[in-house]
């Protein structure tokens, strides 16, 4: 097995380390999401949480977010990820109009066509 000379947790920190004189106009860290599981994006987030708190950082809703926790006191942002068919859903909308009620950045990953761009 290839092994990598950084791993993608230091590639991460070290990214973020590098852009730190600048945090003040980031809008918001997408914390690191486990693709295809919304539970385990949560738990994710617990552990990036305390290392990431002086950023402005977003959670990563996904399919299957829909009876799990929004972490809102701790988000400054929310991004929509997972299938397309999700983020065109019912429950993804009400995530999105929750956010913009509570004044937080919603970003829509991947919007895959130019129409729905």
């Amino acid at each position: 097995m290839e092994r990598f000379p950084i791993s993608i947790e230091s590639a991460f920190i070290a990214l973020l380390d590098r852009e730190y004189a600048d945090r003040k106009v980031c809008r918001f860290v997408a914390c690191p999401d486990i693709v295809g599981s919304a539970r385990r994006t949560l738990e994710a987030f617990d552990f990036w949480y305390p290392r990431l708190y002086w950023w402005p950082l977003a959670l990563v809703a996904q399919g299957r977010s829909r009876n799990l926790p929004i972490p809102w006191e701790l988000i400054e942002g929310i991004f929509i990820g997972g299938s397309t068919e999700w983020k065109m859903g019912e429950h993804a909308r009400n995530i999105i109009k929750t956010a913009k009620m509570m004044q937080k950045w919603v970003h829509i990953g991947r919007v895959n066509t130019p129409a729905r761009f």
